[in-house]
């Protein structure tokens, strides 16, 4: 019999003959030492019955192992020659609302790209390999030891999804993806590097300061504040958002279930650059 952080707190809480709070679990398990499964503990029912329906992030912690491995410098041999749309980020020094650019597309072969990141030219340009379709690029193939065990253990149910994207992100340490939310359900595989990730569950919306749906270049999914360098003076709601957030670090060889709402801050920590697949399931 599977005994998981769940079943034991239900035990805990039926030996205290008292009532769980729904949202009690994922408060006391997840709050600020979040539970790291084993993904062999998992299966597709487990996983959709404790996570998919009931909206609870999960982190996996040994996605890759002797058996499943990346070779990072494999990897990069096989798409040097690839021409990626970089992305430079534009009008940082300024409040996300007062930007008129977001980003622009540097088309590039990988290869140079890889040059920036090793002499740390990326992130002084604010440069950044992200949300690149695997497919498009011939990527998919590379990583399908490491994205079939994914499926297998918890995505792998059946004719479910109508839909599976799959993207990669590569990009230097100090990078941050601003708080936002994604509107289906996505899963981050940590292929190399660290990335440490703040989540706030739905119902923290509406003291995030979402982006207003006028804006013209920042999408509404998107938060004005930031949790991982909050200013309360700019933003005093985030007071109630602090104390119902958990924060992450996403190692190598790590993933990390995000249902659909929850809200997500992303930055890239340590010496080096990170490799991350990313990928979105649609019902």
């Amino acid at each position: 019999m599977k005994i998981s952080q769940l079943e034991q707190f239900r035990a805990e809480v039926l030996n205290q003959n008292r009532r769980a709070d729904p949202d009690e679990f994922f408060t006391q398990v997840h709050s600020n030492c979040p539970i790291i499964y084993s993904i062999k503990d998992l299966d597709p029912e487990y996983f959709r019955e404790h996570f998919l329906f009931g909206r609870n992030p999960l982190h996996i912690g040994d996605l890759l192992s002797q058996e499943i491995k990346f070779d990072v410098l494999n990897f990069f041999e096989n798409i040097g020659n690839i021409n990626m749309p970089v992305r430079e980020y534009l009008e940082l020094d300024k409040p996300i609302l007062q930007r008129t650019n977001y980003c622009r597309f540097i088309d590039m072969k990988f290869k140079k790209y890889l040059n920036l990141l090793n002499g740390a030219s990326a992130l002084r340009k604010n440069l950044y390999l992200a949300q690149v379709n695997t497919e498009d690029y011939s990527i998919a193939p590379l990583i399908q030891n490491i994205t079939n065990q994914l499926d297998y253990y918890c995505f792998g149910l059946g004719n479910c999804w109508s839909k599976v994207e799959e993207y990669l992100w590569i990009g230097p340490s100090g990078h941050t993806e601003p708080l936002h939310y994604d509107r289906t359900h996505g899963c981050l595989m940590q292929l190399h590097g660290t990335k440490t990730i703040t989540l706030v569950p739905p119902q923290g919306t509406p003291d995030i300061y979402r982006i207003p749906a006028e804006a013209m270049t920042i999408p509404p999914w998107f938060s004005e504040a930031s949790l991982m360098a909050p200013d309360l003076n700019k933003h005093p709601l985030l007071k109630n958002i602090l104390p119902i957030s958990q924060t992450l670090n996403l190692n190598a060889g790590q993933a990390l279930y995000i249902p659909p709402g929850w809200w997500h801050e992303v930055r890239s920590i340590g010496n080096s650059y990170t490799i991350s697949i990313n990928r979105f399931y649609w019902e």
